[in-house]
């Protein structure tokens, strides 16, 4: 009979020799290549130590959304500038033309 195993990047639990359970997860890598871990025991059971696992993947989900949620947004404000930049200074050469207007003419030039 087979072991269960968890997929690559679900983290590893097993049991200590004073009987606790310890969730240990791997989040990355530094300069030289050596894996950078995150480690946590004093769990009384198995099943303590899973949610753990499931609630440490949970927060690195969030924190990846978040982070493409700040990136999504700030390319849209900066695609906004530069359609407000164009637009406002069309706008500006439109309207400098045109001798109608002048109250608009120089709310424009402020």
């Amino acid at each position: 009979m087979g072991t269960k195993k968890r997929g690559n990047g679900q983290g590893s639990v097993y049991k200590l020799a004073n009987g606790k359970w310890c969730a240990e997860r791997t989040i990355g890598y530094d300069a030289a290549g050596l894996r950078k871990t995150k480690k946590k025991s004093g769990f009384h059971t198995k099943k303590e130590a899973l949610a753990f696992l499931q609630s440490e993947k949970f927060a690195k989900s969030l924190a990846r959304f978040a982070c493409s949620l700040v990136n999504a947004l700030s390319t849209a404000h900066s695609r906004y500038q530069l359609f407000a930049i164009h637009s406002f200074s069309h706008l500006r050469s439109t309207l400098a033309k045109s001798p109608k207007t002048p109250s608009f003419r120089a709310f424009l030039m402020l």
